[in-house]
This record gives structure tokens, sequence and C-alpha cells, in this order.
């Protein structure tokens, strides 16, 4: 049984709600860890994943990490639908100067 991709992650109001809440410091006892489902850029977007990406098993336990093995196109797009085939590009490089010192 391998991991299987999640497209409920892939939406921009995800991305985003994510975003909000690690920009906040941890008030709790302990560390605390917020995922951010998306690729890091130094622009807005998104990229296509192939299907072997959104249809089938996530087989090895790195196909997350590198994006399934196989880079995409980066589309100019901060649309907030759902587009099957396409993961969220957050513009960490900004999102990082805006919010840390």
């Amino acid at each position: 049984a391998g991991l299987r991709a999640d497209p409920a992650l892939w939406s921009l109001q995800v991305v985003l709600s994510r975003l909000n809440e690690a920009k906040s410091a941890n008030l709790g006892p302990g560390p605390r860890y917020t995922f951010i489902p998306s690729a890091a850029s130094g622009s807005w977007g998104q990229m296509d994943l192939p299907p072997e990406v959104t249809n089938a098993s996530l087989t090895r336990g790195n196909a997350l990490m590198t994006g399934g093995g196989v880079s995409g196109a980066i589309h100019n797009t901060t649309a907030g639908a759902h587009d099957p085939g396409k993961v969220v590009v957050a513009d960490a490089a900004d999102w990082l100067a805006d919010h840390f010192d």
C-alpha cells in the first residue's frame, strides 16, 4: 500500500490558511509544525503534476518530497479554484521576508 496524493490539499485557500497559521508565534508548551502543501518559489503560481502523481499511488516515501519525482511547468496564476493535476506554488521568499526578521 503506497501513499496517495490528496487533491484536497492542492487549493489556494488551504495554502493561505496554513501560511496564516504559520506566521503566528506558537504559544503552546511544545513545538508546532505547520505543513504547507505547496511548492516553493519566488512567485505565486501553479505547477502541473503528471498523471502518475495525481492518479496513482505514490509508492516511494520520498515521492511527496520531490513532487512525485517529476518537475512540471509553472503557470503564473493565483486562481483559488481547485484545478486537478495542479499544485499551488507559493512565493516562499517574500512570505519569509514579510513574517520573520
